[in-house]
């Protein structure tokens, strides 16, 4: 079964089903031109994750929302530090249970989130952006963002 790809560019390509589930093409001599867009490739990466990492869906599910509508290339190292700059600046939160509709209820910790948390969200977008480099879907020669980040 294969599927069509739109790129951020609108370039339509086909893929195969494998792929078809978060639109990043397969790798390909062709393909690594890098306007992926960020989200579809967290996507791509949580669908092939067999990690014991429980917390790194919430965690890139919060760069996905971040990083929305941006590509590949278009990732720089001052859009993740500022990104984890804005992250230091929120508390954490806590599950108090369930209102009466049965929603969760979060309620603000006290403090904001601690150095070795923020650690953990670069690392969790590092892993990603390094998983795209090693499986051909960055651009050759880009560099992971990440790696140029101080740590808190």
């Amino acid at each position: 079964m294969n599927a069509t790809f739109t790129s951020a560019g609108g370039e339509l390509s086909v893929i195969s089903s494998a792929a078809a589930i978060t639109g990043i093409p397969s790798p390909s001599r062709s393909a690594r031109t890098g306007d992926v867009l960020v989200s579809a490739l967290i996507d791509r990466y949580m669908a092939e994750y067999i990690g014991r990492d429980e917390t790194r869906p919430q965690r890139l599910a919060w760069w996905r929302a971040r990083l929305d509508g941006m590509t590949l290339t278009q990732l720089t190292d001052d859009d993740v530090f500022f990104a984890l700059e804005d992250l230091a600046e929120k508390h954490g939160r806590y599950w108090a249970g369930l209102d009466a509709d049965g929603k969760a209820i979060y309620k603000a910790k006290g403090k904001p989130l601690a150095p070795a948390t923020l650690n953990r969200y670069g690392a969790a977008l590092g892993a990603v952006l390094s998983w795209s480099i090693k499986r051909r879907i960055a651009p050759k020669g880009w560099d992971n963002p990440c790696l140029n980040r101080p740590g808190f």
